[in-house]
């Protein structure tokens, strides 16, 4: 894919942004955990409790969470459920499919899910190198994630980043949900900078740049796995394939001109 990193549709790209706004989950979470909590909390209870197999549950959790997930999701992200009870609905329902559902090995799928998970979240490699470039020129930065509260905020705890955030937006707690603009709105309330001024840094198309031009940010589209760039109203004004490559881009922006 060409790479060209200077405006897409027209963004401006002259002179670094006075905020950036990030998604955390896909962006700078690695999603990883996910499949790896799964995986180990289906071979922990097909290793604990009898009448169960590794293979079985990990086909029956695909379908529970199939068929549960467009009914929660969206309720979850506008915080009117929190991720602890859907993560045990989740489990239940994908027990129940394997013909048991009662409350000890429901509790204990739940119980191993969080730990594996809590103990593989991991920043991507890039990700401190960008919070030293924006500490540097001191460009604010705010965290907007769709997600309840509960876990969004303990994702956050358990790496640490809290202290490289000037602002933390969890659509949960807000209200409100990407790509709806109205959430970076908010944030950039919080931050007191005008849209016009400030880039959003995602890995979605939808939500994040879609959400982000609809709300008049500069949408800057991470787009680590080379996909194709769409040609619809979700074109990115701006395209990286990492962030080391956002962070030389803004260092770039930031240099002053050559006499």
């Amino acid at each position: 894919m060409n790479r060209d990193r200077s405006p897409l549709s027209g963004a401006p790209a002259s002179t670094p942004p006075r905020a950036l706004l990030i998604d955390l989950d896909d962006t700078i979470l690695d999603g990883g955990h996910v499949a790896r909590a799964i995986e180990g909390t289906c071979e922990a209870v097909a290793s604990t409790f009898a009448g169960f197999d590794t293979g079985q549950l990990r086909q029956a959790y695909v379908e529970a969470w199939t068929a549960y997930r467009s009914k929660v999701e969206i309720l979850c992200w506008l915080g009117r459920v929190d991720g602890a009870s859907v993560l045990r609905d989740t489990w239940r329902h994908t027990l129940r499919r394997c013909g048991r559902a009662d409350d000890v090995p429901v509790e204990f799928a739940v119980q191993t899910y969080r730990h594996i998970a809590r103990s593989t979240y991991r920043l991507f490699s890039d990700v401190r190198g960008l919070f030293a470039t924006t500490a540097r020129l001191r460009i604010p930065v705010a965290l907007v994630t769709n997600g309840p509260s509960d876990v969004q905020r303990d994702k956050l705890r358990v790496l640490d980043i809290e202290h490289a955030l000037d602002a933390v937006l969890v659509s949960g707690e807000v209200g409100v949900a990407k790509p709806d603009p109205a959430l970076f709105a908010v944030a950039l309330e919080r931050i007191g900078v005008e849209s016009h001024a400030a880039w959003h840094v995602g890995d979605g198309l939808t939500n994040d740049v879609g959400g982000a031009r609809a709300a008049g940010l500069v949408a800057v589209w991470l787009n680590r796995l080379s996909r194709r760039t769409p040609v619809d109203n979700r074109r990115p004004d701006l395209e990286v394939a990492s962030l080391t490559e956002l962070s030389e881009l803004l260092t770039e922006l930031a240099r002053p001109p050559q006499l």
